[in-house]
């Protein structure tokens, strides 16, 4: 997985799973390392698919088809996190190896800032146990 925040252009590479959300609202991309991170969920009934997916916020609870973003990031010793709620998500191979891509604007709160995002996602393994995807408050 490659991320791209665009204002200096921040780069990182990490590993990432999937895993299906046991209620069967969809899939979660999930990846960590070195005080980077990305974690998607991806809202689709049944098996993933190829296609584009709107970025919506983490509050809606009525779109059915749909992905939630957020990444984290460093910068020198300081963190940055990300809402990516607005743009898409885009999946060109759904059966595992997935790959897929994210372009959106994130606003980063601590910095009432938005930003550019560009996510690349290339041979992602689907982990066989489900998650639990809900929104908590």
């Amino acid at each position: 997985m490659h991320g791209v925040v665009k204002r200096d252009s921040v780069r990182f590479d990490l590993p990432l799973a999937v895993n299906q959300c046991g209620s069967g609202r969809g899939w979660l991309f999930h990846g960590a390392a070195r005080g980077q991170g990305v974690l998607a969920w991806v809202r689709a009934a049944g098996a993933i698919d190829t296609g584009s997916y709107p970025l919506i916020t983490r509050g809606d609870s009525v779109t059915p088809r749909g992905a939630t973003v957020a990444i984290r990031y460093v910068t020198g010793d300081i963190s940055h996190g990300l809402i990516v709620d607005t743009g898409m998500l885009q999946i060109s191979a759904a059966r595992p190896p997935i790959n897929a891509r994210v372009r959106g604007v994130g606003l980063e709160p601590k910095e009432a800032e938005q930003f550019e995002v560009e996510v690349t996602v290339s041979g992602v393994p689907a982990v066989g146990d489900t998650v639990t995807c809900r929104v908590q408050p």
